[in-house]
């Protein structure tokens, strides 16, 4: 697997994700959905960063070689995993009922993908993102 093929981390997987959803503006066809649903559900899944009232912000950036990777958290990592999420609600609220059975079937509602959009959005705005206009 070579030097890091234990590292996972999120950017390069919602990448994918975007690629996933993409496949399906442009083709209509729903064959990776399932896949991208499972990507939301691993991120979901890893550490969060602890806002200071308690509430979950950014996804950290995953896990393997070397560093604790569930301890750091990505700016860009988080942008990316915002922007697949955004897509992933785009496409529920515009697809057809065969579409919307696979996040059925994936155990996904629309309002997990909208809690877990606005806690990384509240984490970019406060905690990664500075008053001079650029990222920490």
């Amino acid at each position: 697997m070579g030097i890091d093929g234990d590292r996972i981390h999120v950017g390069p997987n919602m990448w994918v994700g975007i690629c996933f959803l993409q496949y399906y503006a442009i083709t209509g066809s729903d064959e990776f959905i399932a896949s991208a649903i499972k990507m939301f559900k691993w991120a979901r899944s890893l550490n969060h960063y602890e806002m200071p009232d308690g509430t979950p912000g950014g996804v950290s950036m995953g896990f393997g070689w070397g560093t604790e990777w569930n301890h750091v958290f990505s700016t860009e990592n988080n942008i990316d995993y915002y922007a697949f999420i955004d897509n992933l609600i785009k496409i529920y609220r515009n697809s057809d009922k065969k579409t919307r059975t696979i996040f059925e079937s994936e155990d996904t509602d629309v309002s997990e993908l909208e809690e877990e959009k606005a806690n990384i959005l509240n984490w970019l705005l406060k905690v990664s993102f500075n008053k001079r206009g650029t990222f920490n």
